[in-house]
């Protein structure tokens, strides 16, 4: 079954996290779509210390409106990554991922879709300790019941020779 689904950043608002989930869920209604991408990001209405019943409060507002959600998405691992050259920076995105895993779970999501290498990374950035990064996603998306989906760097030229 094929559903007419958008992204949270799409509305103005969404990028920054300013938009509030609530008017991002009427607006995707209102224009006929069935289901969502919420994005989970450091502030805004979905964050990753949000807690089980605000998630849970977001989707069943959803599923009031009709709308469901069968992704989350995050850009968090534009600031710091299971690839990163620090200890301290894996460290950090792994408890964040352990956090997307639990929200995107209480969403009701299969999907989570993180966002790893900004524009310009580059190969110089696909080394063994990203990919290594990729495998423990792929784990703990697996343990919450999810898939896991990775964008590497929005270049094709780079994504083609990323590609673990």
């Amino acid at each position: 079954m094929n559903l007419k689904s958008i992204n949270y950043w799409s509305y103005a608002g969404g990028l920054d996290g300013s938009l509030k989930v609530s008017r991002f869920l009427q607006l995707a209604s209102e224009h006929g779509y069935d289901a969502v991408e919420l994005c989970i990001g450091e502030g805004g209405d979905l964050h990753l210390d949000s807690t089980e019943a605000e998630v849970h409060a977001i989707r069943t507002h959803a599923e009031d409106l009709g709308l469901s959600v069968p992704s989350a998405a995050s850009g968090l691992y534009w600031g710091y990554s299971l690839g990163d050259s620090t200890a301290e920076a894996r460290q950090k995105a792994k408890s964040a991922l352990e956090k997307m895993v639990r929200i995107a779970s209480w969403l009701g999501a299969k999907t989570l879709l993180t966002l790893d290498l900004p524009v310009g990374a580059g190969v110089a950035r696909v080394t063994s300790t990203w990919i290594a990064g990729l495998a423990a996603r792929t784990s703990h998306a697996r343990s919450g019941g999810l898939h896991a989906i990775v964008s590497g760097p929005w270049s094709s030229r780079t994504r083609a020779r990323s590609a673990p």
